[in-house]
């Protein structure tokens, strides 16, 4: 992306004189804005996936067919453009907002990762005001999470593990406090301490029996006290961290593909929620 800045902003870099791009009729003709603004949109038609960026060693934009509809006048983009910062405001720094901007980035990447692996644009996946959310409020369990705008019932379960994750283990290299249970979860750990099973809490409360499992998988991760060994046999508690050490605590669909048909998603959940708590 910077080769092409400097090509824009007419740089007199001899690597561009080199590559003859000094000759192009685009060479010089974005002048007027600075190297920041042209990165800013750089990444912003990265980010919702109207260009592809592939790294072989180096960092390359490639065209895409959303590209070309753009080209055609077929797709419309839209950028939000943010204002220059006066040096007042530049010396008003907000350690919050500074905090979230990093964590916004991250989820920036994670989208971007999923959307290559699923062959998608990233706005499909959430679009960015969904993800400016997630970085404001870091929602670090399903149930909160499932209440940010543009979290459907489906991408939480498509995405939620992923994207909560990466807002705990953040929130975990920042020393943010760890969420208090909700009542939700609380409703099920009253129930599981009077001795019922995942089905029989499912069915009190009218619930799935993964939504339970979400819920003792949180309080898991809260230190509340659960016995993870209740729900999970030693064999399989052992195959399931040697998994998760091989492959990583993210996703959970890799994992059960590894596993086989032998181990429920209940259990890997269960699992890998201990596993995090032991690993802080």
């Amino acid at each position: 992306m910077t080769h092409i800045i400097d090509v824009l902003r007419g740089s007199r870099k001899k690597k561009i004189e080199k590559y003859g791009h000094h000759l192009l009729s685009t060479y010089g003709i974005g002048k007027e804005r600075s190297t920041e603004e042209w990165k800013m949109l750089g990444r912003s038609l990265i980010h919702q996936g109207f260009v592809n960026e592939t790294s072989d060693g180096f960092s390359v934009l490639k065209l895409n067919k959303y590209s070309w509809e753009i080209f055609r006048n077929e797709r419309k983009v839209e950028i939000a453009v943010t204002e220059s910062l006066s040096s007042k405001e530049l010396n008003d720094y907000n350690p919050r907002k500074a905090e979230s901007d990093l964590l916004l980035d991250k989820l920036r990447q994670l989208r971007k990762h999923l959307a290559d692996q699923n062959r998608i644009a990233p706005y499909v996946i959430f679009a960015d005001s969904s993800l400016r959310l997630m970085a404001q409020i870091k929602p670090q369990t399903i149930e909160a999470f499932k209440n940010i705008s543009g979290v459907t019932a489906y991408k939480a379960q498509q995405y939620g593990d992923s994207f909560v994750s990466v807002i705990r283990e953040f929130c975990q290299q920042q020393s943010l406090p760890t969420p208090l249970p909700t009542n939700t979860n609380m409703a099920t750990l009253q129930l599981y301490q009077q001795g019922l099973s995942v089905p029989e809490i499912a069915e009190r409360r009218n619930l799935k029996q993964t939504t339970i499992y979400g819920h003792i998988a949180d309080l898991i991760e809260m230190n509340q006290p659960i016995d993870v060994d209740s729900f999970v046999s030693e064999h399989k508690k052992a195959l399931i961290i040697k998994c998760i050490q091989t492959i990583g605590d993210g996703a959970l669909n890799p994992l059960k593909n590894h596993l086989g048909d032998d181990y429920s998603y209940g259990e890997i959940k269960l699992v890998r929620a201990w596993y995090r708590r032991e690993n802080k």
